[in-house]
């Protein structure tokens, strides 16, 4: 399902509180409640647009950790992701079309791996119970989609996932709302060059920016 507005975004918390009136109206989420939901955000800009989210539905914050992994040569261009179970959701068409495979990316995955459990240990994740919640999954936009489809899969066993985006590729938008129970989007443009170009201010989110974000979670 999608609920599509147009949107421009003046900075993340803006995204998240426009995301969050659109949360507010889901059945699904006056249901749950605040003891059997949780909002998680995609680290680094996600958990900025997720604290609008939880605060506005009284729901505690914490983050799932996804980490694209990279072509060889060619960081920045996932070829999958990784969710905090290790395992991968791989990208059939691009790994194709660099003439690729999983077994040419052994190097690539242990670095993101060793990544994962780092940041899993930096916030400390360690042993997280999530089971049986209705999980809210919110970044800031998705181009590809590889890391939101990866923390989906892990999360999808146990939990009722709504994926939260306020803007998306429309082929990461189809691709996502297919595994996800509920799919949220505000802005689903033709033209899409990045996340950044739908904010007028896009600056880079610290890890102890994302630290202090959880930490005023637990205060309501």
């Amino acid at each position: 399902m999608f609920i599509h507005s147009e949107a421009i975004f003046r900075d993340r918390i803006e995204a998240g509180e426009k995301l969050a009136d659109k949360i507010e109206e889901l059945p699904e989420i006056r249901a749950a409640g605040p003891e059997k939901g949780i909002v998680l955000g995609i680290p680094r800009g996600g958990p900025v647009v997720a604290n609008q989210v939880a605060r506005r539905l009284g729901w505690p914050q914490s983050v799932v950790i996804t980490k694209k992994v990279g072509a060889p040569g060619q960081e920045e261009l996932a070829v999958g992701a990784m969710g905090p179970d290790g395992r991968v959701a791989w990208n059939g068409e691009l790994l194709t079309a660099l003439g690729l495979s999983s077994d040419d990316l052994k190097i690539q995955v242990a670095k993101t791996e060793a990544k994962i459990k780092e940041y899993l240990h930096k916030f400390s994740l360690d042993g997280m119970k999530l089971e049986g919640k209705t999980a809210v999954v919110v970044d800031d936009g998705a181009a590809t989609g590889a890391t939101m489809k990866a923390a989906v899969r892990w999360l999808k066993d146990k939990n009722q996932v709504i994926v939260a985006l306020p803007v998306c590729s429309q082929r990461a938008a189809a691709e996502i709302a297919e595994l996800a129970d509920q799919f949220i989007c505000l802005h689903t443009p033709e033209s899409f060059m990045g996340v950044g170009q739908f904010y007028a201010d896009f600056e880079p989110v610290s890890d102890e920016q994302v630290r202090q974000i959880l930490a005023g979670s637990k205060e309501y």
